[in-house]
């Protein structure tokens, strides 16, 4: 058996629900910067896509997913409307 490259290896944590929809924040190392990154995904039949890069700070009401990206404070709600708030 090879190698697993750590690249390769994620992380998922903080799943929410929000108007049907699950999300969730992906973890992985980034090799080029040497460092871990998290990013914002939603997961539809078994299959991830990367809805925001490089985030922090995930959290959720009933109504809408907050998160920080590059110091700047957003929301995306239910219908997938995203509005910079800082």
């Amino acid at each position: 058996m090879g190698a697993t490259q750590l690249t390769a290896l994620r992380s998922l944590s903080q799943p929410v629900l929000l108007a049907g929809q699950l999300y969730a924040a992906q973890s992985y190392v980034d090799d080029i910067a040497n460092d871990y990154q998290t990013d914002l995904i939603s997961i539809v039949n078994q299959t991830a896509t990367t809805l925001a890069t490089n985030i922090s700070q995930l959290t959720a009401t009933d109504h809408a997913l907050f998160y920080q990206q590059a110091g700047q404070v957003y929301r995306r709600t239910g219908d997938g409307q995203v509005t910079q708030l800082t």
